[in-house]
């Protein structure tokens, strides 16, 4: 999946990638993670502009159209007997944003927040989150890079566990981040917060 993934995507931008980064890159996703990135990239089409997301040991990459905002951290008011990736939600302009922490995802410890952590607000892809946002604990602010068909190459070095949100890993340059499966994140959000 790893090389159709990134071979999609790379070809996505020279013909214009309107269909939005995850169609673009597989195919067989049936929704894009931001519905569309023209505007994110550059007149040619050769480019995507992105963003890292730096987690605690592992990076996320996303078009830049998915990321509303880093906000400032803020203790996510709790929801009693959610899982640890779970802590909770937080308002912002008058709604109610469902926060994941990333790591307990991957099977890791969550940790503490410091001076850099923020919750970066992405663009939910469904209709199941009411806001239509998503929160993802980050450390530090989201990177903005540009990505190219040279740039970027699939990851084959490690499997990805089929429980992940996970699309793939890729390399770029001296980075190999992930690519979240946003549909599937949201997916478990929703489901936690209609069993609470």
């Amino acid at each position: 999946m790893t090389s159709g993934v990134v071979s999609s995507m790379t070809s996505g931008m020279t013909s214009g990638m309107t269909s939005g980064m995850t169609s673009g890159m597989t195919g067989s996703m049936t929704s894009g993670m931001t519905g569309s990135v023209t505007s994110g990239m550059t007149a040619g089409g050769d480019e995507l502009f992105c963003v890292l997301l730096t987690l605690e040991g592992e990076r996320l990459l996303l078009p830049r159209q998915c990321v509303v905002e880093a906000m400032a951290w803020a203790q996510p008011a709790p929801m009693p007997g959610a899982p640890a990736w779970y802590p909770g939600t937080v308002e912002w302009n008058g709604q109610t944003v469902p926060v994941v922490a990333f790591e307990p995802v991957l099977g890791r410890e969550a940790p503490p927040a410091t001076g850099r952590t923020r919750i970066a607000l992405l663009r939910s892809l469904g209709t199941r989150l009411p806001s239509r946002l998503l929160g993802v604990v980050v450390q530090g602010f989201p990177q903005t890079v540009r990505v190219t068909r040279d740039s970027l190459k699939p990851d084959e070095a490690g499997g990805i566990p089929d429980h992940w949100p996970v699309l793939c890993r890729v390399r770029m340059v001296n980075e190999a981040p992930l690519i979240p499966d946003l549909e599937a994140l949201e997916a478990l959000v929703a489901d936690e917060t209609v069993a609470r």
